[in-house]
């Protein structure tokens, strides 16, 4: 993806040389990939097991039916994909102890998460930052609480991120082919402008070219296009450059509709990219042919091909995952949109709730996703931006208010805070507006900086007031989930209450000072590239403690680890849904204990025990000799019948 995020002096009718390969790249990449693989299983290492239920044991049940184990029921529940517990099969592969796949799964999470880190530098990069400033840059903002804290569950907002940035780096090159050496409408209107003042632009260019032949280092390295240049070979991308083939943009559409299918499979927010991604390649299809372009048309063509493939592998793999672990139907959240979209009420609840969620993002980076959001706004809107930096910009902005708007849409009311304002769903574009923000921060003079942060402050305000006058007391009264809200709760402090006014302070706090380090002269980047990267360690810190006890569950169920378990109709889902995982060697079957006996091979029953009911009393018709055994899971009480002849 390139956004030329501030404006720029044109460069002179020779296009720059390419920046020199330096050698020691792919090492400060590698070396900080495997840093970024440390601190993320550093922070997961006392996590041993699912907590956020439903989610996490419906993806490690599916991740178990796809490497050939058996299943279970989730019928009711949420439908969760078969895309990202693909992923998670290897873990099945080296054990079936619960909590060893469980750590394996958090590892598989903290390599995905890691390769953020390489591909923010190539995003940087093409933000038109230097490599001394996107190396930090990328490094710090990687570990951003929104890509970084979903990583330390068995979610699919772990691998998310990744598959959006790689998605949206992939994208670029073919649409930069398809309209190379297509002007932007700003140099369209030089032709039409009076001769006297062509001629005096033409000079003032002309001097400007002179000044960039004198020091391209000014030009390209400098991270706010003055001062403090770099070293030889250490320029940024160049905008663009002569074709190179037709292989590379066929290849990158190609990878792109891969990815884009492959995120259609892991979760719905993935089928709007896979939708915007349809739509962009049929657009490149026809611009490649309008402008006679056969590489536009073949990388469009073959993308297409490409996504609608992996699209029909990945509904037949989800098609498998609803019909052996969902037999009585998922829960149809897709009926709800229909009364959203259709009357005044529904579009009131689902514009507000994208409002919050895009006050939540500004929000969660700091106020860096908020000049993210204005500096891309301004690309897609600024008649001199070069046409394909506009096309990235239109597409990064509809992914991210498509999804909002759908996922406000498509969810009931759950009398939760979480319904008025969430940053889970826009998580997936949370780094790409960071590192815009700030290259757009670095790249700028002090004064169109200002009006940068100004313009954050106007989003976040603006958003936050929407969600205020929208849910008004609700935010107080209704059930506040602290899973909900990692990033506000480092904000202020509070870990059982919102308080947006105080988060959006807070944030804007560390935006200005952001912007105060970026000034340093000379090291300014870095240290405000380290200042993030602190900053968002401290967040984390905060949210998984700096010393937590890795302490392994006991097993839920008495008795060794075999024969069959089922659950009273009365046992509810919670309970059910929690013992799935755990229970690794046997698919959970239901009873009616008041009219069915234990089939032969069942050697534990669990029901339900009403409060003051003692767990004797709670299965009257239980089989002779078999033993209760008392059970608590948050307000419910429930007993596990067992049967000891089993362990002999």
């Amino acid at each position: 993806m390139t956004l030329q995020i501030v404006p720029v002096l044109r460069p002179a009718p020779d296009a720059p040389p390419r920046a020199r390969r330096h050698p020691a790249v792919p090492w400060l990449l590698a070396a900080g990939f495997a840093a970024q693989v440390c601190v993320r299983l550093w922070f997961a290492r006392a996590r041993t097991g699912p907590v956020a239920n439903p989610d996490e044991t419906g993806y490690l049940l599916a991740a178990r039916l796809l490497s050939g184990g058996h299943g279970g029921d989730m019928s009711g529940n949420t439908f969760y994909q078969g895309g990202y517990p693909a992923l998670l099969v290897p873990a099945y592969w080296f054990s079936h102890d619960p909590v060893t796949v469980y750590t394996i799964a958090l590892a598989i999470n903290a390599v995905v998460g890691a390769a953020l880190f390489p591909l923010g530098y190539v995003a940087a990069r093409r933000f038109r930052l230097s490599r001394r400033t996107a190396l930090p840059l990328a490094w710090g903002a990687a570990l951003l609480p929104a890509t970084t804290f979903f990583g330390e569950f068995v979610l699919a907002d772990a691998v998310l991120p990744t598959i959006v940035l790689a998605w949206l780096c992939l994208l670029q090159r073919p649409w930069r082919q398809a309209l190379e050496g297509l002007p932007s409408t700003g140099d369209a209107c030089d032709r039409r402008i009076a001769p006297t003042r062509l001629g005096a632009r033409s000079a003032i260019r002309f001097s400007q070219a002179r000044t960039w032949l004198r020091s391209r280092s000014r030009r390209f390295g400098s991270s706010r296009g003055r001062g403090h240049g770099l070293a030889h070979g250490d320029q940024a991308e160049p905008e663009s450059g002569p074709s190179r083939g037709w292989f590379p943009a066929v290849r990158d559409a190609g990878a792109a509709g891969v990815v884009a299918a492959f995120a259609a499979a892991v979760h719905s927010r993935g089928e709007v990219v896979l939708a915007v991604h349809v739509v962009t390649l049929a657009a490149l299809t026809v611009a490649g042919a309008v402008r006679r372009r056969g590489t536009a048309v073949a990388a469009g063509a073959g993308g297409l091909a490409v996504a609608a493939a992996g699209y029909a592998v990945a509904a037949a793999v989800n098609g498998h995952v609803r019909a052996e672990l969902y037999p009585g139907g998922v829960r149809d959240l897709a009926g709800n949109l229909g009364e959203r979209f259709t009357t005044g009420a529904g579009q009131g609840w689902a514009l507000s709730g994208a409002a919050g969620q895009v006050w939540y993002l500004a929000v969660s980076t700091w106020g860096l996703g908020g000049v993210g959001l204005a500096a891309v706004a301004a690309v897609l809107l600024r008649r001199r931006s070069l046409p394909a930096d506009r096309v990235m910009a239109g597409v990064l902005l509809t992914v991210t208010f498509a999804i909002a708007y759908a996922s406000s849409a498509a969810l009931p009311d759950e009398h939760r805070v979480g319904n008025y304002a969430y940053g889970r769903y826009l998580s997936c574009v949370a780094l790409v507006y960071a590192l815009a923000g700030a290259a757009a921060l670095l790249r700028s003079g002090l004064r169109r900086a200002m009006g940068l942060v100004a313009a954050a402050a106007v989003i976040v305000g603006a958003a936050g007031l929407w969600v205020r006058l929208y849910a008004g007391d609700r935010l107080h009264t209704y059930k506040f989930i602290g899973f909900d809200f990692p990033e506000t709760s480092f904000l202020t402090g509070d870990r059982g209450a919102l308080h947006l006014t105080a988060a959006s302070l807070a944030a804007l706090g560390l935006l200005c000072g952001f912007l105060a380090l970026a000034r340093i002269p000379r090291a300014g980047a870095a240290v405000a590239a380290c200042a993030l990267a602190v900053t968002n360690l401290a967040a984390l810190a905060f949210l998984f403690g700096t010393h937590p006890d890795r302490v392994r569950p006991a097993p839920p169920l008495p008795g060794a680890p075999k024969g069959g378990v089922v659950a009273d109709a009365s046992v509810g889902w919670e309970v059910r849904t929690m013992l799935v995982h755990p229970v690794w060697w046997t698919r959970i079957g239901r009873i009616d204990v008041r009219r069915d006996a234990p089939a032969s091979g069942v050697c534990t029953v669990l029901v339900q025990a009403p409060d003051g009911t003692s767990p004797d009393a709670s299965w009257p018709a239980h089989p002779a000799g078999w033993v209760p055994h008392a059970n608590r899971s948050w307000s419910i009480r429930w007993v596990a019948w067992h049967d000891p002849s089993c362990d002999q």
